[in-house]
């Protein structure tokens, strides 16, 4: 019962087959629960939502792959507004239905569903940034145009869940990579 926003930046990669859900930053059940993804059954639109509603929000054009994009999600718990940010720009906004504004579920899940249903985020994730508040426009713009880099999150088929260095294109400042087992405990 709480306001917050979730803020990555993302690289999909795109194997489809692979993953149904794409899921970036969620929660672990559909109950009370809470996600921001990019599914294959939504065409691969950046998507969120609360209670099993996952796209209250959703952007208009699907990803490219095999590129960086900044994506925020802001939600007002008073208002129940909730919008969806890509590259700093909206590009989706509502009202989230009073039945779907409590969210109770306290998982969240970098690049996964829960640490038992999947749904593997496929590709990198980069400075990843949770908030108990909605953040402005404008804070989300000055986020997006300073650009540093806190961490670097990468799921493969390591099944081992080893750590394996990743290189990143962004020239970071600091450097925190890990990777996902399959099971997508972190």
């Amino acid at each position: 019962r709480s306001s917050y926003t979730k803020m990555v930046w993302i690289y999909w990669t795109g194997n489809v087959g692979k993953s149904a859900g794409n899921n970036i930053i969620s929660g672990d059940g559909d109950d009370k629960g809470h996600a921001l993804w990019c599914p294959e059954i939504y065409g691969n639109k950046l998507s969120a939502g609360h209670n099993g509603h996952w796209n209250t929000v959703q952007d208009k054009i699907p990803l490219e792959r095999n590129r960086w994009y900044f994506v925020a999600l802001t939600y007002d718990y008073l208002s129940g507004e909730m919008i969806l940010y890509k590259d700093a720009v909206e590009v989706s906004k509502a009202k989230v239905p009073t039945a779907d504004k409590d969210v109770t579920d306290p998982t969240i899940s970098i690049g996964s569903f829960g640490y038992k249903n999947g749904f593997m985020f496929q590709g990198l994730m980069d400075d990843i940034r949770i908030y108990n508040r909605p953040l402005s426009a404008d804070e989300i713009k000055s986020i997006y145009k300073n650009k540093n880099v806190v961490a670097v999150v990468s799921q493969s088929d390591n099944k081992q869940g080893n750590l394996q260095p990743k290189e990143s294109k962004r020239q970071p400042k600091a450097f925190i990579v890990w990777e996902s087992n399959r099971t997508g405990q972190w």
